[in-house]
């Protein structure tokens, strides 16, 4: 399910919703340690740090319109309770689109359903894009700082994501080529693996200023992916840009 908000105003919110639907062997001298998010092992060091990219999420990012800040108190309460609502129910869109010109606030929105969603420990993780800089408008990185953020926030998704770096590390670079083999093997993989208990709770992605991304056709491939998958894996993906023809017809 893919839900679309038409646009974002500067001075409110529309929200006439249109949805469509997509729906222990010891060989070799090798340790795991979940607390660590790391395996040392003979020869060599593997952590989930590679995947980390700083300046990305909602409380490191950059802003092209002044310091990045969340909506003001009592501002852009009804959208943000839509997205609340939107967030916590199993049965809503896998995807959610928030639509507006430069300079509506989307950024603002975005950075206030992170802190939300952190508070309720549903963040899956966020990406947040910038033409500032060449980092973060790379839609490459998305897949890797959603596994690292997915990893941090639980011990067992951390033991999984590292084993996949461990058997490929090229896995965790910006320039990995196979975005369908990178999310199966960092995003799918570690979440059906450890689907269950206190995994059932939907962990939402949010990705703001999509069309600031250098490479849009990374972030369409990625939506196409979770819609794919979107019954077999706890995620939800809000995203935040202009109206963009490719994310429209992803």
């Amino acid at each position: 399910m893919f839900t679309r908000a038409p646009q974002v105003t500067g001075e409110g919110t529309s929200l006439n919703i249109m949805q469509g639907a997509h729906d222990f062997v010891m060989t070799e001298p090798r340790f795991y340690d979940a607390q660590k998010i790391e395996i040392h092992e003979h020869g060599g060091q593997v952590s989930i740090e590679w995947l980390n990219h700083k300046m990305t999420s909602y409380k490191t990012r950059q802003s092209s319109y002044g310091d990045p800040t969340g909506c003001m108190q009592g501002t852009r309460v009804k959208i943000l309770k839509e997205l609340e609502t939107w967030a916590s129910n199993a049965n809503s869109s896998k995807v959610y689109w928030m639509v507006g010109m430069a300079g509506t606030g989307k950024s603002t929105i975005a950075h206030t359903f992170c802190e939300n969603l952190e508070a309720k420990n549903i963040l899956g993780g966020s990406f947040f894009a910038s033409r500032a800089s060449e980092k973060t408008r790379n839609a490459r990185l998305i897949i890797p700082v959603i596994a690292y953020a997915l990893a941090k926030a639980s011990p067992r998704i951390k033991v999984e994501v590292v084993k996949a770096i461990e058997d490929d590390p090229t896995l965790a670079e910006p320039t990995y080529i196979n975005i369908n083999e990178q999310f199966k093997r960092l995003i799918y993989n570690p979440l059906r693996t450890t689907a269950g208990e206190a995994d059932k709770l939907y962990k939402v992605v949010v990705i703001d200023a999509v069309d600031e991304c250098d490479n849009v056709e990374v972030v369409t491939s990625f939506i196409k992916l979770v819609l794919e998958w979107a019954s077999k894996i706890p995620l939800k993906i809000f995203l935040a840009s202009r109206d963009e023809y490719r994310i429209r017809n992803a």
